[in-house]
């Protein structure tokens, strides 16, 4: 059995009766700031971040009431607790964020350059998954033949985002500040920052072409591959010029003695190179890189 601690009454849960919560329980008034993209100016700065989140502190418990996620016209809300009654108002406002890309602001270009479509899909969604959780946008993109420029909002994310894509993707990243305007009131330079990502044409798994051996890729970043001819592990460096190899389907045509396949532009059967255990059996079909007119066995994925 429980009492409370002010007065001695037999209670079910909690510290007070109802009597002494009444009693003791406050009242706090609260007009915020909101923007229709969900951002609350709170604690003197824009945040975005849930009303929930942003208020449970004050009522000391998280609060599971449903809040008001945007603010079209003015809103009045009551949010009740154990010790603080809140008396909410909600006051709609264009923050920053959003004013912005109503005038097309952008603090820098997001470069992307590779010929593989398939790695600039990946590459796209990557960035759009960046721009969703973040305050964070593009004004502008324009297409090239090999790639797009993307107009960012923020320049330390951007450079955040190129090393993101980098990481991932593997490739490369340059950057190329240039100087913008000058701002008359602190004196001080204001720069837009251009940053290249060439990204790779190729993906983990293809054949790719590194000082004349047929090297198959096994990670984006660090770059690195297992070489076809004598199965060792090498590390390939980025800036290096690297073509891709087509990969055939052909048929293996003997085991014994050893393993050999049908030569896909000869059509002559000829020794299969496989740095591998896996046993083959005539008439199956396989994936093989030709390089030097020698025949690799290229493992699926």
């Amino acid at each position: 059995m429980k009492y409370c601690v002010n007065c001695g009454r037999t209670i079910t849960k909690g510290t007070l009766c109802t009597s002494c919560t009444k009693s003791d329980k406050k009242t706090k008034e609260l007009s915020l700031l909101m923007c229709h993209c969900g951002s609350v100016f709170y604690q003197n700065r824009w945040q975005r971040k849930k009303l929930q989140t942003l208020l449970s502190p004050l009522t000391r418990k998280r609060i599971t009431a449903a809040l008001p996620e945007t603010c079209e016209k003015k809103t009045s809300v009551t949010i009740k607790s154990e010790h603080l009654d809140i008396l909410l108002t909600l006051i709609p406002q264009i923050c920053p964020s959003c004013q912005k890309q109503k005038t097309r602001y952008f603090e820098g270009i997001l470069q992307i350059r590779t010929t593989s479509r398939a790695m600039l899909d990946k590459a796209l969604l990557i960035i759009s998954a960046t721009l969703e959780k973040k305050d964070f946008f593009t004004s502008r993109i324009d297409e090239h033949k090999d790639g797009l420029d993307f107009y960012l909002s923020d320049k330390r994310k951007m450079n955040n985002l190129a090393h993101k894509l980098k990481n991932t993707l593997g490739g490369t990243v340059s950057e190329n500040p240039q100087l913008f305007s000058r701002n008359s009131q602190t004196s001080r330079d204001i720069f837009r920052l251009n940053i290249l990502v060439c990204l790779p044409s190729f993906d983990i798994g293809d054949i790719v072409i590194y000082q004349d051996e047929a090297v198959l890729i096994t990670s984006l970043s660090p770059l690195t591959g297992t070489m076809l001819s004598t199965g060792k592990r090498i590390k390939i460096p980025q800036k290096e010029n690297i073509s891709s190899l087509p990969l055939h389907k052909t048929t293996i045509s003997k085991t014994i003695p050893c393993v050999e396949a049908i030569h896909p532009e000869t059509y002559q059967s000829e020794p299969l190179v496989s740095h591998t255990d896996r046993l083959f059996f005539i008439g199956e079909k396989i994936k093989v890189a030709i390089h030097k007119n020698m025949i690799y066995f290229v493992r699926s994925s």
